[in-house]
């Protein structure tokens, strides 16, 4: 819940992704693929299962010796969608 609340525009939801499952920032590449996905009708929790169904993740998590899991978060709602004044370069 206190995630959900954080209400993460899509360009800041998929960058916190990349950093809170990879460990790293966004390559330009996967963050405009993942951005339009959301853009263009895709959910939060759709994007969120991509990232925790990764073969990225789970080399991640194979070598701390646990399992990434197949849980499916597609029907998640993570409340705010498409741009936001931060991501627009704007004060909130």
């Amino acid at each position: 819940n206190e995630f959900v609340l954080k209400n993460l525009c899509n360009e800041d939801f998929v960058e916190y992704m990349y950093k809170a499952f990879f460990g790293r920032d966004s390559d330009a590449a996967g963050k405009a693929g993942w951005v339009n996905v959301l853009n263009n009708g895709g959910t939060k929790g759709h994007v969120f299962s991509g990232f925790t169904g990764s073969d990225e993740f789970k080399k991640l998590c194979a070598q701390y010796g646990i399992s990434a899991g197949t849980e499916d978060y597609s029907s998640v709602d993570f409340k705010a969608s498409g741009p936001c004044s931060v991501c627009q370069g704007e004060a909130q």
